[in-house]
């Protein structure tokens, strides 16, 4: 069976057999609980020095995973506020749970964005688990106009997760959705996040945005997931988009290793 693991400096994702949470989210030695304190490649947008200076991801986390026993298709989602790296009830879950897909997500919130639980991801909806990492620039000049265009239902939800610049990425990918309970190609998954970075793309472009908008997304339906690796006027990052690893292979297996571990 094929697995896969995309990871950077806000996000870890999983997709493969059943494996234990903690060895993709708490134990490796650059987990996403050593990326909420020490986020060495975390890239400046137009948040100015809350990106720009310092590497913490502090603003809350979230773990999200699916049921491997039952017939429930939608996706468990843990989140709460504050730093990953002293939350007992992360590692505890953490230990426990085993999945076939696993998010993990560290946030750093820009200016103005809501500090809550609602806006932590990763976000869920219908059978869709969704993260980003990253920020949409001069959100606040073309949020109105990307609002406007929701239907009730994705409105709804952008609201109701503080339609924060992810947020309403996700809700833009929820209008592309035939049906959010219904699984899909992983070629159609892929095709609806491109046109997503398009719209949210259009929308800068329409209002003068200069500055860098990061645009790395992870979804999943709970059987495939698709990821993406984008930067809108990338000169404010030295022509680079945020970091995005990806491996991929048949089997996966948590090693302890003392030269890892010092890595």
């Amino acid at each position: 069976e094929k697995l896969e693991i995309v990871r950077n400096v806000q996000v870890a994702a999983y997709l493969g057999s059943p494996t234990l949470a903690a060895d993709i989210v708490t134990r490796p030695a650059r987990s996403v609980i050593r990326q909420s304190f020490d986020a060495r490649e975390r890239l400046g947008g137009s948040g100015g020095q809350v990106y720009d200076l310092g590497n913490l991801n502090a603003d809350g986390f979230g773990l999200g995973w699916y049921d491997q026993d039952g017939d429930d298709s939608t996706p468990c989602v843990f989140t709460d506020v504050g730093p990953a790296w002293h939350n007992r009830n992360l590692h505890r879950l953490a230990r426990k749970i085993r999945s076939s897909v696993i998010f993990a997500h560290v946030r750093a919130a820009g200016p103005g964005m809501d500090i809550s639980q609602n806006s932590c991801h990763p976000f869920e909806f219908g059978r869709y688990l969704f993260m980003h990492n990253g920020l949409v620039a001069g959100f606040k000049q073309i949020r109105r106009g990307l609002m406007n265009k929701l239907s009730d239902c994705a409105f709804n939800f952008a609201i109701s997760h503080s339609a924060s610049d992810s947020a309403l990425a996700f809700a833009i990918f929820i209008d592309k959705l035939e049906d959010p309970m219904a699984s899909i190609p992983v070629s159609t998954m892929c095709q609806k996040l491109v046109e997503t970075i398009e719209a949210i793309s259009q929308a800068c472009q329409e209002a003068g945005i200069e500055e860098t908008s990061l645009l790395n997304f992870v979804v999943s339906d709970g059987r495939s997931m698709a990821a993406t690796r984008f930067a809108l006027n990338p000169k404010g990052c030295n022509g680079r988009a945020a970091s995005l690893y990806f491996s991929s292979g048949t089997r996966f297996e948590a090693v302890d290793s003392p030269a890892a571990a010092a890595a």
